[in-house]
């Protein structure tokens, strides 16, 4: 809004009132709490009784210098006209005098007032500044014509008789002052706002902290808070700032100073923008819904509209957004489809427009984001192609334009995604690749913008997701590293900013997520430690918002999944416990979010996880068929979702696993077998998803899992063949990727197994050999691995079984000491990483196995005496673990088979007593406990 220039009015030769009403200057908002458009509309609603009053306060504020003033400012034909209509009038009434009581007087009395109130009117609405002032001398005159007394003065005054206005003289002197103090601070206000504006642009481009721009929009609209574009502006500071309370207040008073239908709308989407910040999707909905609606209505009266059809579209698009958020995809398509036709229609009648065509390329990607969500790769990745075309085009129509640079890294990176989703890495890698330079070049060319070091962050961060999704942790690392960096200057350069915040908890999950995956736990704990106490600290700042609260969600989760691979259990159910009453909380906030139900499903799913490493399988049980139940609904609501029916599958697996623990063979089974189907489904109408085959590869894995726990050892084969061939066929695709190799690896194992179950030495060897060379690769590519390391120790384990099946026990012993190695040295590197500590007590116990064979019993007695040490210091640690407790038995029972003696089966006897008692005893081992006191009881039984 342009701000026009108040000035003093100047000295004049008219009577003294005219010289008071001079110095009543512009009005305070903050006094009188009305906008501008209530002071015009209130104008011509003067509360007098009589004709003779109304007459007398139209004449005086006719005749202000005020008015006088503000009509120098607005040169106006139509003004000027209406002043020599009024100064006629005048000239008639006052002809008329000796005839004051004659009905053509009275006539001409109210038709002059009726023409003063029009020309006031009118000025007022030409000059915001002159409405305000004004309004503060009318209530004054209006005051004093209230009584017989102030009319007489009043008339008085408008006839320069200033003896008879005494009385009423205090009364103008208070109005005099209060509308000059308030005229100062209104002027105040305008310079401030004046100077105000350019700081926006100052703070994009960070050469201004956010803090410092919202203390000058606030200091200005403290003196002058009735002008909705500054509450717009200031609730949008509010929310870079991450202060969103503050920003929800602004949202509401730009509603409350709403002039139009337009401005309505604009503060409905910036309070529904607030809401969905805060994570009050339901809340969001309503505003977005309400502006969307009157979008529709405006666009409706007038079609030929742009700029309407523009602002439908907009509305469209954040509806969707918010819809999307909740997990509503279908709704969030169908609005999407309703921006993408509008802006097809408007980019159809102009052609040649730039701007047009840019909006296509974010209804399609806009498009595209939900399709991906539903697991529509296909229909994605073709209107993410469609996007990146139109922007390569319209950056090699201008490629002097940062914006349009900035548009195809953007779109190339959305690619980029849909590409990691297919499993086609290596094109992905190049898409997100070119986006990381594009932007690093533009981030070059202006170092103080601080939205594309934002953008580098974030490239960098999704560089880092494709090489881990790759296997090449290295290179991940190194571009997490970059993203934190970053974003750790931009946090420093706006300390207040709670969007920064957040951006580092975020940047530090990351890296803990790459240092899990390579097994370096303590230090990915450290990462997760950091990423929690951040978010935990922002959602207190704010604890109405729902989306700080799902942060703490995630980053406990995180934490929980490190705490609970080393080993310890009861830490990791309390961080589990902490996600799930957090997204149960939330989902019952908002029942109708499939988001937040996918996420309370998955809460489920982590429980039952910690459940399975306690040896709880009733609890795990219990967890996973709540899970998938949700699951189950969830993609019955939407059976065109890919992803939901994956969630499905997976669901389906999980409550498989422990049916399998359970040994409940045939509901495992039908289980994993519903995993398949849906995985074969999905593969078949998307044969080009690498992903989709790699989790095929997974099925036939668990259906071999099973058909191997039943016995059945021809069928497991062929199952586990089949997974092999899958993994082959995807590792010669991409010979790049480290896990693709290492699915490999797993499936040559799982194999291996079988054929030795089967009896076929040789081709067993063979297959663990293979599995060998392929982690020897992969570990010395990358020497730093943990998790790669851990791998060879496995492939030292499995080529050393196999050589005990051939009785070949001295080279079954050299890989026993070659996985003892490497698991003392992983052991002595995380000491309190539960897993490495077990693998050192299988070494022991592997190598004690060997020696049995050789015939050193002594020095078997001696391995199995250090595995027992390692499994009861571990059981002391976790006394909940019954896997734990299963392992001291396991050592108790072998050292009591060398020794042959009653008290060392008692020792047995006692302890899977124990584990009964306590309710963590397999069905399966029940034999065991009746086995081991027969032999406590009888004294030395053969083995």
């Amino acid at each position: 809004m342009t701000q026009r220039r108040v000035t003093r009015p100047r000295r004049s030769g008219r009577p003294a009132l005219m010289g008071l009403v001079a110095a009543l200057s512009l009005l305070c908002a903050a006094e009188l709490g009305t906008a501008w458009a209530q002071a015009v509309a209130a104008l011509p609603q003067a509360t007098v009784t009589t004709a003779e009053a109304r007459a007398a306060v139209s004449q005086a504020v006719f005749a202000a210098q005020a008015t006088a003033t503000a009509q120098q400012r607005v040169a106006n034909a139509q003004l000027t006209a209406q002043r020599r209509d009024i100064e006629a009038l005048q000239a008639r009434l006052k002809a008329a005098a000796g005839q004051a009581a004659s009905r053509e007087a009275e006539q001409l009395r109210a038709a002059l007032a009726a023409a003063q109130e029009r020309y006031v009117k009118d000025l007022a609405a030409r000059d915001r500044a002159y409405a305000q002032e004004i309004a503060v001398f009318r209530r004054a005159v209006q005051d004093i014509a209230a009584t017989p007394e102030g009319l007489a003065a009043l008339q008085q005054f408008n006839a320069g008789d200033v003896v008879g206005y005494r009385a009423a003289w205090r009364a103008i002197v208070d109005a005099r002052e209060r509308a000059r103090q308030q005229g100062a601070r209104i002027e105040k206000a305008a310079d401030l706002r004046r100077g105000a504006y350019p700081l926006l642009d100052a703070v994009g481009r960070a050469k201004l902290q956010i803090a410092v721009a919202i203390a000058d929009f606030e200091e200005f609209m403290a003196l002058d808070p009735g002008v909705h574009r500054d509450w717009i502006e200031l609730g949008r500071l509010y929310v870079q700032n991450g202060q969103l309370p503050k920003a929800k207040a602004a949202a509401t008073k730009a509603l409350e100073t709403s002039e139009s239908d337009g401005d309505r709308s604009v503060a409905l989407h910036d309070l529904g923008d607030v809401l969905v910040a805060q994570g009050d999707l339901p809340g969001a909905r309503l505003q977005f819904q309400a502006g969307h609606d009157t979008f529709r209505r405006l666009s409706g009266a007038d079609p030929t509209s742009t700029s309407l059809l523009r602002d439908l579209a907009v509305s469209a698009e954040r509806l969707g957004d918010v819809h999307v958020a909740q997990g509503d995809l279908p709704a969030a398509r169908a609005l999407y489809l309703e921006r993408l036709e509008i802006i097809n229609r408007v980019a159809a009648a102009d052609p040649s427009s730039a701007a047009y065509q840019r909006e296509l390329t974010v209804s399609l990607y806009k498009l595209g984001d939900v399709l991906i969500a539903q697991g529509d790769l296909r229909g994605a990745r073709a209107r993410f192609e469609a996007s990146l075309a139109i922007a390569r085009r319209l950056a090699g129509a201008d490629p002097s334009s940062a914006i349009f640079q900035r548009d195809v890294a953007i779109n190339g990176g959305r690619l980029g995604d849909v590409l990691v989703a297919q499993g086609d890495l290596p094109a992905a890698r190049a898409r997100h690749q070119e986006r990381f330079e594009i932007i690093g070049r533009l981030a070059s060319a202006d170092p103080s913008s601080a939205s594309l070091q934002g953008d580098l962050a974030m490239g960098a961060e999704r560089l880092g997701d494709v090489h881990l999704a790759q296997g090449d942790l290295p290179a991940a690392r190194t571009r997490y590293q970059q993203s934190l960096e970053i974003i750790d200057r931009l946090a420093l350069a706006d300390p207040s900013s709670a969007r920064m915040q957040r951006g580092l908890a975020v940047a530090h999950i990351k890296l803990g997520e790459v240092l899990v995956a390579r097994g370096d736990l303590p230090a990915a704990r450290l990462r997760f430690e950091q990423g929690y106490e951040i978010a935990r600290r922002l959602a207190l700042a704010d604890p109405s918002s729902a989306s700080l609260q799902r942060d703490v969600a995630v980053a406990a989760e995180r934490l929980g999944g490190v705490l609970a691979a080393q080993g310890d259990l009861p830490a990791a159910q309390a961080r589990y416990e902490q996600r799930f009453e957090i997204v149960n909380r939330l989902a019952a906030a908002d029942p109708s979010s499939a988001s937040l139900q996918h996420d309370l499903g998955l809460s489920y799913a982590k429980l039952g996880e910690v459940s399975i490493a306690l040896s709880d399988y009733r609890g795990a049980k219990s967890r996973f068929q709540r899970s998938l139940e949700i699951h189950r609904r969830l993609a019955a609501a939407d059976p065109t979702s890919a992803s939901l029916q994956r969630d499905l599958a997976i669901g389906a697996e999980r409550l498989g696993d422990v049916l399998l623990a359970q040994l409940d063979l045939p509901a495992a089974r039908a289980l994993y077998q519903e995993r398949y189907a849906i995985i074969d489904r999905l593969a078949l109408a998307d044969p080009s998803s690498a992903s989709h085959q790699r989790d095929l590869s997974v099925s036939f894995n668990k259906l071999g899992d099973v058909h191997m726990a039943q016995g059945d050892l021809p069928a497991a084969r062929a199952d586990y063949q089949r997974s092999l061939e899958i993994a082959r066929r995807l590792a010669v695709a991409d010979p790049t990727s480290a896990d693709l190799q290492r699915d490999v690896a797993i499936s040559v194992e799982r194999l291996g197994g079988v054929l030795l179950a089967e009896g076929n030495l040789p081709a067993a060897r063979a297959g663990f050999q293979e599995r060998s060379e392929i982690i020897n690769r992969l570990a010395s590519a990358d020497p730093s691995s943990v998790s790669l390391q851990r791998d060879r120790w496995v492939s030292a384990i499995k080529l050393g079984d196999v050589h005990i099946a051939q009785r070949d026990f001295a080279a079954a012993g050299a890989h026993f000491e070659e996985g003892l190695r490497i698991a003392q040295r992983l052991a002595a590197a995380a000491p309190t990483t539960a897993h490495h500590q077990r693998d050192l007590g299988a070494s022991f116990d592997k190598l004690g196995i060997a020696l049995v064979g050789r015939g050193d019993l002594a020095g078997a007695r001696a391995r199995f005496q250090q595995s027992l040490e390692i499994a009861q210091r571990m059981a002391t640690a976790a006394p909940a673990s019954a896997s734990s407790q299963r392992d001291v038995v396991v050592a108790l029972w072998k050292l009591a088979a060398l020794q042959d003696s009653a008290l060392a089966w008692q020792r047995v006897a006692d302890a899977l007593a124990s584990m009964q008692a306590r309710g963590m005893l397999r069905p399966a081992d029940e034999a065991a406990l009746a086995e081991a006191r027969r032999r406590a009881a009888g004294g030395a039984a053969a083995q």
